[in-house]
């Protein structure tokens, strides 16, 4: 647990685990905590990196609301940990709806 300093704002982290680096990004709202057990359970197959987005929890600056944005924070909290991405998994609170207002499956 710590913080990584990236992009002008200081990420809060956690990690466990060695190995090929897998990335958890949580869903809006969410924090690295929301993982709950996910992230020893993937520690045995590699470096589990999981962090509070910007402006969430305890990590600083302000929410950001583009995807765009999010990624190069993602990116920028890898280069900070000085690892090459290998999995990245996030989670989306509810799948798409297509034109017709049905769920899309994701």
């Amino acid at each position: 647990m710590g913080f990584i300093k990236a992009r002008g704002s200081n990420f809060y982290y956690e990690e466990q685990g060695d190995g090929p680096p897998v990335l958890l990004i949580p869903p809006a709202g969410s924090t690295a905590s929301t993982w709950g057990t996910l992230v020893g359970d993937l520690a045995g197959v590699g470096r589990v990196i999981a962090y509070d987005r910007r402006g969430y929890a305890r990590s600083g600056g302000e929410v950001v609301r583009s995807a765009a944005e999010h990624t190069r924070d993602a990116a920028s909290v890898l280069d900070a940990a000085e690892t090459l991405l290998r999995w990245v998994y996030s989670y989306r609170a509810a799948p798409p709806a297509t034109s017709s207002g049905r769920w899309a499956p994701t």
